[in-house]
């Protein structure tokens, strides 16, 4: 039986004038309770468009429709930037209006670049996150498509409060991963109506309090839930994660670890830092850089203190070089000097310095964590892929979903990144009890705001949009862009897809070039791995977006010039996804080109679609919650389908295995099992 999902379409035209004329782009229709999706597919051979042009004027134009398909009139139409949504800590509406009786509305004079989308009419509303309002021709890659209607929707209520009991009015209610919400009203009362069947997390902001942890939530056909009372606390130092604050008293505190060859008995000492998490997150980091072990060999290290959590980083060459951080609760002040213990032994091993009969195993994920469900789905992949005997770990990107709020929805510890750290104390080992390595990326939800943020100082001590996350990474270069060089064999490009980096292919955009010297620099390299977060090539988001096509302008001509580049991992679409050989933009022969795979699912609440591969040029395989029509508008007779009633099955991670005379990478699922597996 075909189901239909809750997904409706634009319908977009555009025009370009020159020196006070304007441009227009006309949304034909907005479904009221519905989200939207923005750009259009573009063709294998079309050329990529130049970036907005900052000076145009701009404007647009749509209509509001409900469920049923008639239009509505009074309801509110705002415009935010990118990033922003109604509630706490929302930027100024860039514009704001009213529909007429026939539905419809339009705003004037809004500079280009990407917004957000909301209308509201009472508890109901619709969103279309990242618009792109374009100054650039785009009608020969905008097309229609069907819009489907809400079918067996429910309701959910409740009222929201403080911790005091005081109810809260004007906090902002919605179910996680959806398009729902509703705003509560003057006793604090919200309802969610009509919200489609299905299983949804439930969470809650406001100016002024941390968010309401998620409660889970099922709603069925004519169904009426009453939820328990989401509770808010209050923030008692709201201007403490304003970037470009300084962090006041700065202290460098000496730390140690003693590591020796596992099954030897002489200990070797190793200094390094340790440092207070800022915005009183209540733990420290402590840092340790060991830089001369021997390759493919198996260490142990045991620490003065009793850690919350260790875990290895690899930011240099892993045949020799490994840094240990570790947390601690408490004041640095309270860590006087003592002997480690064997209380507190870990172990870990190095990457051989040559490939073998015996695999080198590295795997690719990232999208953990939005709530305390999504973690235990992110623990049960990390138990299943480690079982795997992996020598590291590359996440890239929405690693908790902070936003750069440190105490954002805790669940069960201290913060968010605190509740991960003990999922990966429990189950990030081996089937040997050796520690994972660990490389970390950054994606959107690491940035207050997503994109283009200001970047965490260390040295400095100056705040910025990535602290929270930076701080758990303290020697990652700034910038978190950087290659990590494996013996002679291989090599993994870590890159930025604009979080913290002035955007793609711009006059400030520092990243490119150095990517350019990197990839020069290795030449001679058999192997070269390359992860970003936001997907190029899409699987359940546009093509056309602003950032994916100018990765695909500027970074991809570069990996096309080499051909050690066989694997490109992006993340950010929350399904499964795999590109057929794609070089210069066009699908090529077999092993011929580049394979882009993903698509960001280790943990994340799953209620996407995903683009039909029948009728998607790039795609090969993809799995999520149903089959979307392709962007392109061509129909498909599995258009609709559903495909998994959880979203659970498609979460997974890419394993490659590097051995003498093979390379091979494998998908595995949450359950074990593998999806494909190929040689490159």
């Amino acid at each position: 039986m075909r189901n239909r999902d809750a997904w409706g379409v634009l319908n977009a035209t555009t025009r370009r004038s020159h020196s006070g004329a304007s441009l227009a782009i006309t949304f034909a229709t907005l479904l009221l309770l519905l989200v939207a999706c923005s750009d259009r597919s573009v063709a294998p051979t079309e050329a990529v468009s130049p970036p907005p042009d900052p000076d145009a004027s701009v404007s647009l134009a749509g209509t509001v429709i409900d469920a049923s398909g008639l239009p509505r009139g009074l309801v509110e139409v705002t415009l935010y930037p990118t990033g922003h949504r109604p509630g706490a800590d929302a930027a100024p509406p860039i514009a704001q209006t009213l529909t007429d009786d026939d539905g419809d509305f339009s705003v004037s004079d809004v500079p280009a670049g990407h917004y957000n989308v909301f209308a509201r009419l009472g508890d109901r509303g619709a969103m279309i996150e990242r618009i792109l309002i374009d100054a650039v021709p785009q009608a020969s890659r905008l097309s229609p498509r069907s819009l489907l209607e809400l079918e067996h929707l429910g309701t959910i209520r409740g009222t929201v409060a403080a911790a005091d009991g005081q109810l809260v009015v004007g906090a902002t209610v919605y179910l996680a991963g959806s398009p729902y919400y509703a705003i509560t009203d003057g006793v604090g009362a919200y309802t969610i109506a009509p919200v489609a069947a299905g299983a949804y997390d439930i969470g809650a902001w406001a100016d002024g309090f941390v968010d309401a942890a998620y409660l889970g939530v099922e709603s069925a056909p004519d169904l009426v839930i009453d939820v328990e009372v989401l509770e808010l606390t209050s923030i008692d130092e709201p201007d403490a994660f304003d970037p470009g604050a300084p962090v006041g008293e700065w202290v460098d505190v000496p730390t140690y670890l003693d590591y020796r060859v596992y099954g030897t008995d002489a200990w070797t000492s190793a200094t390094g830092f340790a440092r207070l998490q800022p915005l009183d997150m209540g733990r420290a980091i402590h840092t340790v850089e060991l830089d001369t072990l021997q390759p493919g060999m198996e260490y142990e290290f045991r620490l003065p203190y009793d850690p919350a959590v260790a875990y290895p980083v690899v930011l240099d060459d892993p045949t020799t070089t490994m840094t240990i951080h570790w947390q601690t609760r408490g004041a640095l002040h309270e860590f006087q000097p003592r002997p480690a213990t064997d209380e507190w032994l870990f172990r870990f091993r190095t990457f051989p310095d040559q490939l073998s009969d015996v695999p080198v195993r590295i795997a690719f994920g990232g999208d953990i964590k939005q709530s305390a469900q999504p973690l235990e789905m992110y623990a049960e992949v990390l138990t299943a892929y480690t079982s795997q005997d992996l020598h590291a770990l590359v996440i890239t990107g929405d690693w908790v979903y902070d936003d750069n709020e440190p105490f954002k929805v805790p669940y069960w510890g201290d913060n968010r990144f605190a509740d991960l750290w003990d999922s990966y104390k429990l189950h990030g080992s081996d089937s040997e009890g050796r520690l994972t390595p660990i490389l970390p990326g950054i994606g959107n939800h690491e940035v207050a705001g997503g994109y283009r943020g200001q970047q965490y100082d260390w040295d400095t001590a100056t705040l910025g949009d990535n602290t929270v996350f930076a701080v758990q990474f303290p020697t990652v270069p700034s910038g978190w862009y950087f290659v990590v060089d494996i013996g002679e064999y291989a090599a993994i490009v870590m890159l930025d897809s604009e979080h913290v980096n002035p955007a793609i292919g711009f006059s400030q955009d520092a990243q490119t070039p150095w990517l350019e010297g990197v990839l020069e620099d290795r030449a001679d390299v058999p192997d070269i791995f390359v992860t970003y977060h936001v997907a190029a090539y899409p699987v359940a988001r546009s093509f056309s977006g602003d950032i994916p096509r100018r990765i695909r302008t500027s970074w991809h001509p570069l990996f096309d010039a080499h051909d050690a580049i066989k694997l490109v991992f992006e993340m950010h679409d929350h399904v499964y996804g795999e590109s057929r050989w794609i070089r210069g933009g066009k699908v090529v022969a077999e092993g011929a080109g580049i394979k882009y795979l993903g698509a960001g699912h280790m943990g994340t609440i799953q209620n996407r679609g995903f683009w039909n591969p029948a009728t998607t040029w790039y795609l090969e395989d993809a799995m999520g919650l149903y089959v979307k029509q392709a962007e392109s508008g061509e129909e498909h007779p599995d258009d609709g389908v559903k495909m998994d009633d959880s979203g659970d099955r498609s979460r997974h991670v890419w394993i490659v295995e590097l051995l003498a005379d093979e390379r091979r990478v494998r998908s595995f699922m949450i359950d074990g099992s593998e999806r494909t597996s190929f040689t490159f």
